[in-house]
């Protein structure tokens, strides 16, 4: 019998690294790449919700095709949809049928032009882990062989 924990101390879906940039490089970076512009999201007032039964470890890229029309689009996830600076935007993931993240149509400041793009970063609440389980060769010895794997947290939704 063996037992195991590992401690991720508190566990909540987050984002990081918002910053908006002059056009979309196809490059997954997480700090301007090219120049910078003075179109911004005001995550300050406004942040971008991210709650723990839909976001998905996903580097995420809004690039604008109007002065006011965006794609949504995740470095693994490919282009998921489309938004506007004149409405919510809330993507559904759709495994869980909730959001992936949610930014307030009140935190667009103006300035936005086409090619433009608002890069960030999301992360859900449990973290990434690896398991392997080895079994050698040999005759079996026992009948009842099994393992269960249970993620327990304290997370705030």
């Amino acid at each position: 019998l063996v037992s195991s924990a590992m401690l991720l101390g508190d566990i909540k879906a987050r984002y990081a690294k918002l910053f908006s940039q002059q056009s979309w490089t196809n490059k997954w970076l997480d700090v301007i790449d090219g120049s910078a512009i003075l179109a911004k999201y005001n995550d300050t007032q406004y942040p971008l919700a991210c709650v723990n039964e839909g976001t998905v470890d996903q580097k995420w890229a809004l690039i604008f095709t109007s002065t006011s029309d965006f794609r949504i689009v995740g470095e693994t996830l490919g282009q998921i949809g489309t938004g506007t600076i004149n409405a919510d935007c809330k993507p559904i993931n759709p495994v869980t049928g909730t959001p992936y993240f949610s930014l307030r149509d009140v935190g667009w400041g103006g300035g936005w032009s086409a090619g433009n793009v608002l890069r960030f970063n999301t992360h859900p609440a449990n973290a990434p882990a690896w398991l392997a389980r080895t079994v050698l060769m040999g005759p079996a010895t026992a009948e009842d062989d099994r393992f269960v794997i249970q993620i327990r947290g304290d997370a705030d939704n």
